[in-house]
């Protein structure tokens, strides 16, 4: 019966001291999935991007009221129905000035950072550049803290926009359930495509130069 007890024991110190594995952003980027998409343009936030057929979009504006999240300029909210369960999945596209003048990518970064790790206190599972855009980036994923349905997976991408001290902030959430990493692929895949609008461009375009 001892010996019993004590192989038990042995069981439970090793999945104790096993840490809990999570999907990484690489995994999701790197997981083929095919799904019908179509392509957005938004010439507010000045960009275009290919999204699941399917899905809503909504434009917000924010006061520009400087606060610990930046200044929001503008954002638009691209989000999939609520299932019976109310999952969920979307991409937030955000353009935000940053926290101080003369700012760079790095530093609007860091402050991300700061916010979502040390202000909101969530844990940050993984961080640093990013090659899934084709533009200079870096991104941050938190740590979902919990298997249980209804909490979310959440990863940012920071770049710059075309105007001084003014960056996106592009995230993909998904409700946690069976099929998150399903989701959160399809998520990563149409960030994948994000392609900004030159601002001199559609200005030559609306004058019909």
């Amino acid at each position: 019966m001892r010996k019993i007890y004590f192989i038990l024991l042995i069981i439970l110190m090793i999945f104790s001291c096993n840490p809990k594995e999570y999907n990484t952003l690489n995994q999701y980027s790197n997981t083929p999935i095919k799904f019908a998409k179509r392509q957005i343009i938004d010439e507010k936030l000045d960009f275009k991007i290919s999204i699941p057929k399917g899905y809503n979009t909504k434009i917000k504006e924010y006061k520009t009221e400087k606060n610990v999240f930046e200044s929001v300029i503008l954002s638009l909210d691209i989000k999939s129905k609520k299932d019976e369960n109310g999952n969920q999945n979307w991409i937030s596209i955000q353009k935000v000035r940053g926290h101080k003048k003369n700012v760079n990518l790095e530093s609007a970064f860091n402050h991300s950072i700061y916010v979502v790790r040390d202000f909101i206190g969530v844990e940050i599972l993984e961080s640093g550049i990013s090659s899934i855009l084709e533009y200079d980036s870096f991104f941050l994923h938190t740590n979902p803290e919990t298997e249980e349905y209804g909490k979310t997976d959440f990863i940012m991408f920071v770049l710059e926009a075309d105007e001084t001290d003014v960056f996106y902030n592009i995230t993909a959430t998904s409700t946690l359930n069976d099929n998150l990493k399903k989701n959160m692929s399809m998520l990563i895949s149409c960030i994948r495509t994000f392609e900004k609008i030159e601002i001199q461009k559609k200005n030559n375009a609306q004058q019909g130069l």
